[in-house]
């Protein structure tokens, strides 16, 4: 069953999100946001909406914008 999960750090340059798509525990793979292209809820939303549509679901606890 794959899952996905949103993550996010702070770093010297900025902030960094992402989205880890995550099959039996293991990370299958990872989508970066372009921070000067969409906001965070737009990110969020888009790419929800995509793994979704790939048959991936939410983790337990991540939360909506």
């Amino acid at each position: 069953m794959k899952t996905y999960r949103f993550d996010c750090r702070s770093t010297r340059t900025g902030f960094t999100e992402w989205a880890v798509v995550m099959e039996n525990g293991e990370e299958v793979s990872r989508i970066q946001r372009d921070v000067q292209a969409e906001t965070v809820s737009q990110f969020r939303t888009r790419v929800a909406a995509e793994l979704e549509a790939q048959g991936c679901t939410a983790e337990p606890n991540q939360y909506a914008l």
